[in-house]
């Protein structure tokens, strides 16, 4: 009795800490929604219009709580629909630039999406699990666009309109805010990425913790951390907040434009200034190809979203602050010849994007008017406004051993004669190092010995190593058990051998080692045995 109180206690306080771990990244995602939307509120709220005052004001405060939708406030569809954080719909594509990642959005899929969203009796998602966390924010922002200016247009249907765009606007900030995480930055997607969901994991909380040195297509460079922190890094935190206020100001900016406001605050009229002439507002609202947003209208809010670099040129501005000290603008270095710095000691050419995978205004116009290869290092050394910044940091994750084990061998036995031995089994690795030894794990493993009369073995075995550079030994010991034989307590198993280099299987966080291990299993008489032994973790 007493043993299974100790198991439920156990497994409470390991529930109760999960819980807490996604309890703050759901928090954070609240914070910033609720955040976000009193900024803009607040900005703007003498000169609101009346529909949007009726809606988030009351005796002249801003109220963020309004129910929009299900009972539920801004922030509350924000968490809601931020549930699944290990969804690829939430993440980047690793390596991918944002206009690498929104060409996969085609104008169909828009116009399918908006189609859609007609027959739709309530609000909802439209998450397309096969894109990035950039197309599915773009996707559910351009939805809250339309209805923003179904709400202006249409008198009749106004409030309910105005609830449904802020709704959905409420969705696209749970993209949005992931979309600065490093973690989301840095996890692979690919197929069997999540073979072993113990290394996943460990791997989402390493890329969080370190963060990762990032661009956007402003011209800043900055480092950014993942969930949970993103509050509390003051750099990480200004950005993200000013992707979502910058988002949602286009809402109220298209909003107050399809109105016909007689007013347009200070805020709204500012965003809509620094629009290129060739490409107002109204082009937000036209259905284009997913790339075209960012790169010929220049979006504001999609001109926030972050990359990951390994190297910018950094350029003296002509924009100083309250202490003469000259904004500087970041542009990525590139892996074409002459685009990036040629001495590359510190820069990882894994994270030089291409060319083509950015906007003309991401590569500097001294670079494109001069393609000579040298160039680079003249610039360097001769103008003194240049500089090129390399970004050191760990961007890979090894296998660990933590975690699930799935075990599979061959080799022989012999007892007098040699016979075919296979041993396949499972187990759960506890620690990659503990105090001086190494990869200790437990493991179930069913041995058959193949014979004139087959022989079937279980053994539950705990087994570790210990490194004596350059080789890792490796020792077993556990409880043996012939299958046709009567259950002997003193039955047992003992091997030793040695461990190889893992095996890192880039293509997911699982990796595999190596063992060839000799083997003796006493059940009544000895049995010897030497074999080859891999291990999936």
């Amino acid at each position: 009795m007493k043993k299974i109180v100790k198991v439920r206690l156990v497994c409470f306080i390991l529930l109760s800490i999960c819980k807490l771990a996604v309890s703050g990244e759901k928090e954070e995602h609240r914070e910033f929604a609720r955040i976000a939307l009193d900024s803009v509120l607040a900005d703007s709220k003498g000169e609101l219009h009346p529909a949007l005052a009726a809606l988030f004001l009351r005796n002249d405060s801003v109220i963020t709580n309004t129910p929009l939708w299900d009972e539920k406030s801004f922030a509350d569809i924000s968490v809601a629909f931020s549930e699944n954080d290990y969804s690829p719909a939430s993440y980047h594509k690793p390596g991918r630039s944002i206009l690498e990642q929104l060409k996969s959005l085609a104008s169909s899929e828009i116009e399918k999406t908006f189609s859609d969203l007609e027959s739709a009796t309530t609000v909802k998602s439209f998450e397309n699990k096969d894109k990035n966390v950039v197309v599915n924010y773009l996707l559910h922002h351009l939805i809250a666009l339309r209805l923003a200016n179904r709400a202006g247009v249409n008198a009749a249907n106004r409030h309910e309109n105005l609830k449904s765009a802020f709704s959905y606007e409420a969705i696209a900030l749970s993209y949005l805010v992931d979309a600065f995480s490093s973690a989301h930055m840095l996890i692979k997607h690919k197929f069997l990425s999540g073979l072993q969901p113990f290394n996943y994991r460990k791997a989402h909380s390493f890329f969080r913790n370190k963060g990762v040195f990032v661009i956007n297509s402003k011209g800043e460079a900055w480092q950014t951390f993942g969930d949970g922190l993103m509050l509390w890094y003051e750099p990480t935190y200004r950005h993200v907040l000013d992707g979502a206020t910058t988002s949602l100001r286009e809402v109220l900016l298209v909003f107050h434009l399809a109105v016909a406001s007689d007013t347009l605050p200070a805020s709204l009229s500012s965003l809509k200034e620094s629009l290129p002439p060739a490409h107002p507002v109204s082009t937000w609202l036209e259905t284009r190809a997913g790339q075209n947003y960012y790169a010929v209208h220049k979006m504001p809010s999609l001109l926030c979203l972050p990359m990951p670099v390994s190297a910018t040129w950094s350029k003296k501005s002509e924009v100083a602050d309250e202490h003469r000290i000259h904004r500087r603008i970041h542009y990525p270095q590139l892996r074409e010849s002459g685009l990036y710095d040629p001495d590359m000691d510190g820069i990882d050419p894994d994270f030089l994007l291409s060319k083509e995978s950015v906007p003309d205004w991401l590569i500097s116009g001294e670079f494109e008017r001069d393609p000579n290869p040298d160039f680079a290092r003249e610039i360097i050394k001769e103008d003194t406004n240049f500089a090129s910044v390399r970004f050191t940091q760990p961007r890979s994750f090894p296998p660990s051993i933590y975690g699930v084990l799935l075990n599979a061998a061959g080799g022989g036995s012999f007892n007098g004669d040699l016979k075919s031995t296979i041993v396949l089994g499972a187990g759960f690795g506890l620690a990659d190092n503990l105090l001086f030894f190494n990869n200790p794990s437990a493991d179930l493993l069913y041995t058959r010995i193949f014979d004139n009369k087959d022989r079937h073995f279980i053994t539950l075995t705990f087994g570790t190593g210990i490194v004596v550079e350059p080789i890792a030994f490796r020792f077993e010991l556990g409880k043996a058990h012939e299958i046709d034989r009567r259950f002997d307590l003193f039955d047992y198993k003992i091997a030793a051998g040695i461990e190889l280099p893992m095996l890192d299987l880039s293509f997911t966080y699982a990796g595999i080692t190596s063992r060839i291990m000799v083997q003796r299993i006493f059940t009544g008489s000895s049995l010897h045995g030497v074999y080859f032994q891999i291990v999936l973790h």
